[in-house]
């Protein structure tokens, strides 16, 4: 008799505990179904675009070019000399001073001026960057204050991003993520500026003009944690979110339910 109450008790304990857990089962797999789902959209790919300060160069002194020193798409350095303006012209006129600046006190402080203007004749790169275009080419007549080239700073380089509103909300709670360049197949971190504007992506509305009233972004500034890493990027390259938006309270179902059943077995907490 006590044998078949014993064997009663564990086939209704058995019949209980699958009840349960094909129960939870069921349940865990909907709503975490729901939430991965949720993981995912938030997940969905966010580009950044390299933004860099673009700086025109312009010559102060009007003359013909000489020599142009770098091509388009070259990295210069600060200092580095790019256009050579021809100054044959200011050169004798140097010279006819020279001859007369022993005995003529006003000769002399003219040569004195024109000497210190001697390098005007030079254009320099006024900082690091890649030269994006040149305005000129030899032989061309350059006025003063005319622009001799452009060039892409190294510096000051940062991103732009256009995002969701669920997307900027979880940037936001990060503030640090990190980036992707397939091309230098390398990952970087980058940190929040800031919100720009609120807009309409770009690139949505080329891709698909019907969707272009429903393509609202916000506009999100990122600056590199490194400053050096915007140099050896170009202008506007494209790099992707790297790093998926973690939330450690999103779990697998079967890990749900495991944590479940050990709950209900071993008495453990519930996460």
């Amino acid at each position: 008799m006590k044998k078949e109450m014993k064997f009663k008790e564990i086939l209704i304990n058995t019949i209980y505990f699958t009840a349960v857990f094909v129960f939870a089962t069921l349940i865990a797999t909907q709503s975490l179904a729901r939430k991965v789902n949720t993981f995912q959209t938030i997940n969905s790919p966010v580009f950044f675009y390299v933004n860099k300060e673009k700086v025109v160069v312009p010559t102060v002194v009007a003359g013909t070019v000489k020599e142009i020193m770098v091509t388009p798409g070259q990295h210069v350095s600060e200092g580095d000399l790019v256009v050579r303006i021809d100054n044959k012209m200011f050169e004798r006129k140097i010279i006819l001073l020279e001859q007369n600046a022993q005995n003529n006190l006003s000769a002399k402080t003219e040569l004195d001026i024109l000497r210190e203007r001697r390098d005007s004749y030079n254009i320099y790169a006024p900082k690091d960057g890649v030269v994006y275009q040149m305005h000129t080419s030899e032989g061309s007549y350059l006025q003063s204050g005319e622009g001799a080239f452009t060039l892409f700073a190294d510096d000051n380089a940062h991103l732009i991003s256009y995002v969701t509103p669920v997307q900027y909300g979880e940037i936001q709670k990060n503030g640090e993520v990190s980036i992707y360049s397939k091309r230098l197949q390398q990952a970087f971190k980058v940190r929040l500026n800031g919100i720009g504007r609120v807009t309409k992506d770009p690139i949505a509305m080329q891709s698909n003009v019907n969707n272009a009233a429903q393509a609202r972004k916000y506009e999100l500034i990122f600056h590199f944690e490194n400053s050096e890493d915007g140099a050896v990027f170009i202008e506007q390259e494209s790099l992707q979110l790297m790093n998926a938006i973690e939330n450690e309270a999103i779990k697998r179902p079967m890990e749900k339910v495991a944590d479940l059943w050990n709950a209900l077995i071993i008495g453990g907490k519930l996460n």
